[in-house]
């Protein structure tokens, strides 16, 4: 094998008590044992010359092979990776199957609708990156088939009941007037804008923001409070003065800071 995963997680969890030459000792031996797949042999010396070790590091290797390794016939055999090693052969003669079953056909009138088959790639190096299945569909960039996928997926637009809009309302708690919302769109065919509607939530959620600068009477159904009613007619008999060109006193009868804001509104 020349490639296997290696879990950070788990390997400093049962390597804490390692020294930094047993650290060194046992990773040399996992990628030794992973690329022979073979145990690693019994005669402790050969292992000390092909890991470069001198006699000093002899008690070092003996740990590091009586915590992780078994010894048996076949020599030093770590069950884990025994495992992997197995399965990864399992996984090697599976993708060779599949990739037998692949393999594009000849050109024989293959319309546009068909989709051909692709060969089975299969990677033995790495099979977990190989394909699981084979012969497995590709995706197609034909513009007919996207169009008629958007078709299917976009959700058709339904007009709102007054009970659904008057709920929603109430939900979000934000006095809008459920029929003045519905009439409104119901007279434009149901558009924002230029375009149709797609969301009717989204829409009473842009009134709920233009409440105040629309003004509340158009959006919840309320009339001017008494004060706004008052102050609108002092305005109107402020700029009735100015058209008629009136004496200062005439405009003098309006209280002076009513006066000044309407200045600044004109």
């Amino acid at each position: 094998m020349h490639y296997y995963q290696f879990n950070i997680a788990d390997y400093r969890k049962d390597t804490a008590h390692l020294s930094h030459v047993e650290h060194y000792i046992y990773r040399t031996l996992i990628d030794w044992y992973y690329l022979d797949e073979l145990p690693i042999p019994k005669l402790t010396q050969s292992v000390m010359r092909r890991l470069s070790l001198g006699s000093e590091h002899l008690e070092n290797l003996e740990n590091v092979l009586g915590d992780f390794f078994v010894l048996s016939d076949l020599g030093w055999t770590h069950y884990r990776i025994g495992q992997e090693i197995i399965k990864y052969h399992a996984s090697v003669e599976k993708n060779k199957v599949n990739g037998s079953k692949g393999g594009r056909p000849k050109n024989q009138g293959v319309t546009i609708a068909e989709e051909p088959k692709i060969t089975q790639s299969v990677n033995l190096a790495n099979p977990t990156l190989s394909q699981v299945k084979g012969n497995h569909k590709p995706i197609t960039n034909n513009q007919q088939l996207i169009t008629n996928i958007k078709k299917e997926t976009q959700k058709a637009f339904s007009k709102p009941s007054f009970e659904e809009v008057s709920n929603y309302c109430v939900e979000r708690n934000n006095e809008i007037n459920a029929e003045a919302f519905i009439d409104f769109y119901t007279s434009n065919g149901w558009k924002v804008g230029k375009n149709s509607m797609k969301d009717w939530k989204s829409s009473v959620r842009t009134w709920e923001r233009n409440n105040v600068t629309r003004g509340k009477q158009a959006v919840s159904g309320k009339t001017d409070s008494k004060a706004t009613q008052f102050h609108n007619k002092l305005k109107d008999r402020y700029e009735e003065a100015v058209a008629r060109e009136l004496d200062s006193e005439a405009v003098q009868q309006i209280p002076s800071h009513l006066r000044s804001q309407m200045v600044i509104d004109s």
